[in-house]
């Protein structure tokens, strides 16, 4: 008997006690083999015993085993036998059908319902269940229909020849049999068809309830451009006849009734094309909104709607828009949308604010702009977005920067454009509140003021009760504030005005709120007094009078000044003489008795000569000195009827009434002639001041003050011009002349731009050996127009009209660059340079020279400035720096015109020149005029006792040149010698004179 333990499989596993057996059968075919191959092997005798042994134990074994096996067989086969009959009822009773299949396909087992369901009958004869179906079906594609639902390996549906429908469900097992179950679903399906029907009516309904209740109208079409499903609001929209919306009515007939549907589906256009969408308006009709939308089964959906409530609505939007903008572009306060601190937009008015041409120059910008520095903006911005962030707003006011760097106070607000959400951005509003600051620093600078103003203010109550006053009141009236608190103002009244006096002020501060005048009154000590009083009516909001505010002052000494000033503003301040205005008012008065009389009105222009000399020379002391004895004895010539005016400087106008004659008022001019040219004692000095007068007389010169004014200046200009100490009546000739020299500067100044001015060079000679030892520049003008023009006719025209700089500049530039000419050829010549009274006085002379010297890189001992002795007396203290700083550049400088003025001989010897021009005037006569003779002489003395080289000019004959030679003149030039050359005639002398010299 076995021990369970040597069994080498499970006691209840058929199988596995099969393969036991036939193990342990192989065992004992082993050990008899063994016993008959050897029976005779005697050494062999205990082994075969024991063989024997161990056989018939395996022998037993082998017995109880096959015992017990059958036994378990026995009791397998009666559960199994027991198993199938409960599976064959339960299967009998399945109403689905069943069935077990082999791996070929051979039906093991199957019940009564798998029968019926396929339609088999009788034995099946372990044919395949394939050959069976085919067999039997009537459908020649039931085999093939259902091979295929076995090859989805899942559940599936097969319908039968009959109608009725399979579901089957089919597994796969281990050893490749499969287990089917089929189920006839016929009823189940119908009941399901049934209930999809039920369902889709009911979406139909609930699609068509939902489409009737779209106020859009909708129309679907499948692929073949069938109506699928519309509402009526889409027909009603398109005046399409109702007929038309069945289901299945083709597009071609909704095509034919309107011309919208045929722009929005065109025939042949495409079922897949993409979206389409347009507007439309006939007429004054509504506005329809139509659309094309493809779906994904090549159907597709139209829509139309009616948009005019929308266009109107956006249209409303669009206005309101308009609106919102123009009062954001034209709010009195400008307003910003920024997020982070940038800004995206503003307004005008900000720009304007802040000083910016337009909005534009804001935008995009940062914040920062607008403060006045970073740390500013900075703890403000801090601050402000703080409070947006905690508050929801922020207020206040903040000093910002305008454009131009000026500083302009705002209140400044703010809200975010979305409370939940600071990242929205915010708006911001400014308002430009530097006014109010002011103002509200003005109201208590007004508080200031009306406590300690000099000028006395009293406020009053309706009634006329007095309610406050300052102490300037107090100081004014002598009365305190105690003093008068509660009582009418009345108390200051002086008596002196009557009851209508003070009946208009009453009617002008109910009809104008205001009233200011000049009044007088008393003071507390019983002085009448003259004040300016302004009184105001301060009304309340329903116009009634709230209070009274007056403002006085004593004008007592202003009215003494202004009776003062109005003497000053119509009187000289230095002679007493009218001036200007006073004197057009005279002219006019004498002009009125003139015509009324048939008589005549002379203007003469008196300017006193050599004037400006003798206030410069001798100070301007004596210069008004002058002037109030001149003042003195013109009175003594004329009448109490004429008049004397001081235009200013040393130029008067007087006014003389007189008859047709001219001799008349050429006695008159002969009398103040006379009576200028004797001497005035001032100061220690017996002074000769004569004056040269232009005489116009009206109305024959003319009937207005300026026109005869003009007119007597330009004849007392002509009678300078013929010589000083004269007079001369106005002819119209002079206006020729005013008009010729016009034209003369009007040229004058484009000449030097045209190239019309040159230099030509008048050498200068020693004495003794006649070298040649420099060339006095001269500047000559040759005018396409005129020709050839005299220096003594436009060099005092560019004087007076300041065209002398740039031309003395020129000449300055010229000369220098013709020295270093000469110069850089082996030639080097002394130039003498004129140089004006008007350049002198130049403060950037200076400058001007070094530049000159630096840009023509000239030699400065090749250049020798000759200055006017006029000039230099003029300012003789400032010119004695300027020579001095001439001569550190190396430069030397000569008195021109010397003789004609009045020089010092101490400011002479401080000028520290290098030369005297004895001027032509005293050569010219010599050796026959003896007066002449003496200047020359004394000159030339005086040059050599101070050191100084003498050169005279315009020396024309022998005679001149042997006298001047015998008193020790050092110098000569004029024609004698040579005519002023071009420079290029006087560069070829030079050159010749190079080579005789290198010749001998």
């Amino acid at each position: 008997m076995s021990r369970p333990d040597d069994l080498r499989c499970a006691p209840d596993d058929p199988a596995g006690l099969r393969a036991e057996i036939e193990r342990r059968d192989r065992m004992i075919d082993a050990l008899v083999y063994q016993v008959e191959s050897n029976p005779a092997a005697p050494e062999r005798g205990y082994g075969l015993l024991q063989t024997t042994f161990m056989l018939e134990e395996q022998v037993r074994q082998r017995t109880e085993e096959l015992v017990a096996t059958l036994k378990a067989l026995r009791e397998m086969s009666a559960e199994a036998s027991a198993a199938r009959h409960q599976l064959e009822a339960a299967m009998d009773n399945m109403s689905d059908g069943f069935a077990l299949f082999d791996a070929d396909d051979h039906i093991l087992l199957c019940n009564e319902a798998f029968r019926r369901l396929w339609g088999l009958d009788g034995h099946l004869g372990g044919r395949p269940f394939g050959e069976l179906l085919a067999a039997c079906a009537t459908d020649p594609t039931l085999l093939h229909r259902f091979q295929t639902c076995r090859s989805r390996r899942e559940r599936s549906e097969l319908k039968l020849p009959s109608g009725q429908i399979l579901q089957i469900r089919e597994r796969r097992m281990d050893d490749g049999g499969l287990v089917g179950i089929y189920s006839d679903v016929t009823d189940l399906k119908a009941e399901e068809a049934l209930l999809r029907q039920e369902a889709l009516a009911r979406k139909s309904q609930l699609l068509q309830s939902t489409l009737d209740s779209i106020d859009q109208g909708i129309a679907v079409f499948d692929r073949d451009e069938h109506l699928v499903a519309c509402n009526q609001r889409f027909f009603a929209l398109l005046a399409l006849p109702p007929p038309l919306a069945e289901t299945g009515r083709a597009l071609a007939d909704l095509r034919s009734h309107s011309a919208a549907i045929n722009r929005l589906c065109p025939p042949g256009l495409a079922s897949r094309s993409r979206a389409t969408r347009f507007e439309q308006r006939s007429g004054d009709g509504p506005v329809l909104e139509l659309g094309r939308f493809p779906m994904p089964d090549e159907g597709f959906v139209l829509t139309v709607g009616d948009i005019t409530s929308l266009k109107e609505g956006e249209a409303r939007i669009g206005r309101l828009l308009v609106q919102q903008r123009a009062i954001f572009d034209n709010a009195h306060v400008g307003i910003i949308f920024c997020r982070d601190r940038l800004i995206l937009d503003a307004n005008q008015h900000m720009a304007a604010i802040f000083g910016y041409h337009s909005p534009s120059d804001l935008i995009g910008q940062s914040t920062e702009i607008l403060y006045p520095s970073r740390t500013d903006y900075l703890e403000v911005g801090g601050h402000i977005y703080q409070e947006l962030a905690t508050r929801g707003y922020s207020e206040g006011d903040v000093r910002m920067l305008r454009k131009d760097g000026s500083h302009v106070w705002i209140r400044l607000s703010g809200r975010p454009v979305d409370a939940r959400s600071g990242s929205d951005g915010a708006i911001w509003v400014f308002s430009d509140i530097t006014r109010q600051r002011e103002q509200h620093a003005q109201l208590e600078l007004a508080q200031l003021v009306f406590n300690h103003s000099n000028e006395a203010l009293m406020v009053t109550d309706a009634n006329n009760r007095i309610e406050s006053v300052n102490s300037a009141f107090s100081t004014i009236t002598g009365y305190s504030a105690a003093e008068v608190l509660g009582r009418s103002p009345s108390i200051l009244k002086s008596s002196q005005h009557d009851d209508d006096f003070y009946k208009s002020m009453w009617e002008a501060l109910a009809r104008d709120d205001r009233w200011e005048g000049e009044i007088v009154d008393r003071h507390k000590s019983g002085r009448v007094y003259p004040k300016w009083l302004t009184i105001r009516v301060v009304r309340n909001p329903d116009a009634s009078v709230a209070h009274y505010v007056a403002a006085f002052s004593d004008i007592s000494a202003r009215k003494a000044a202004e009776a003062q000033i109005q003497y000053m503003a119509h009187h000289d301040a230095l002679t007493g003489l009218p001036n200007r205005i006073l004197l057009r008012d005279r002219f006019e008065q004498s002009f009125q008795r003139s015509v009324r009389n048939n008589g005549t009105l002379g203007m003469f222009f008196l300017d006193l000569d050599q004037f400006k000399h003798i206030n410069d020379t001798l100070g301007h002391a004596i210069g008004d000195d002058l002037l109030m004895a001149v003042t003195n004895r013109l009175a003594g010539c004329l009448r109490h009827s004429d008049t004397i005016s001081r235009l200013g400087g040393d130029e008067f106008i007087i006014l003389v009434e007189g008859d047709e004659s001219t001799r008349f008022y050429a006695a008159v001019a002969e009398k103040i002639c006379r009576a200028l040219e004797k001497p005035f004692e001032l100061g220690g000095h017996a002074l000769t001041a004569t004056g040269t007068l232009g005489i116009a007389v009206s109305p024959g010169d003319g009937k207005d003050f300026d026109t005869l004014l003009k007119k007597a200046d330009m004849a007392m200009y002509h009678a300078k011009a013929r010589g000083r100490a004269t007079f001369s009546f106005f002819d119209e000739r002079m206006n020729q002349d005013s008009a010729e020299r016009l034209s003369l500067t009007t040229q004058l100044r484009r000449a030097l731009g045209a190239g019309e001015l040159r230099l030509v060079y008048q050498p200068q000679f020693t004495i003794g050996d006649g070298c040649m030892i420099g060339a006095e520049a001269l500047m000559r003008w040759r005018s396409p127009q005129l020709g050839e023009i005299s220096p003594g006719r436009f060099i005092p025209l560019a004087e007076d009209t300041g065209l002398i700089l740039p031309i003395g500049e020129w000449a300055l530039y010229e000369s220098c660059r013709q020295a270093r000419t000469w110069a850089d050829a082996g030639q080097a010549l002394k130039i003498a340079v004129n140089v004006s009274a008007v350049q002198l006085h130049r403060d950037d002379f200076s400058a001007t020279l070094a530049a000159v010297l630096r840009d023509t890189s000239a030699d400065p001992r090749l250049i020798e400035l000759e200055l006017t002795e006029s000039a230099l007396m003029s300012d003789a203290a400032r010119f004695i720096e300027l020579i001095a700083y001439v001569r550190s550049l190396g430069m030397s400088v000569a008195i021109d015109d010397f003789g004609t003025g009045y020089s010092s001989l101490a400011y002479l010897k401080r000028f520290q020149v290098s030369k005297l021009k004895v001027d032509q005037s005293f050569v010219k006569d010599i050796p026959d005029d003896e007066e002449d003779r003496a200047i020359a002489e004394a000159i030339v003395r005086m040059g050599q006792s101070l050191k100084l080289r003498v050169i005279a000019e315009g020396v024309e004959t022998r005679a001149q040149l042997d006298f001047l030679s015998g008193i020790g003149c050092h110098e000569v030039q004029g024609y004698l010698m040579s005519r002023p050359v071009e420079a290029a005639a006087l560069t070829a002398g030079l050159t010749a004179g190079a080579a005789a010299g290198r010749h001998h």
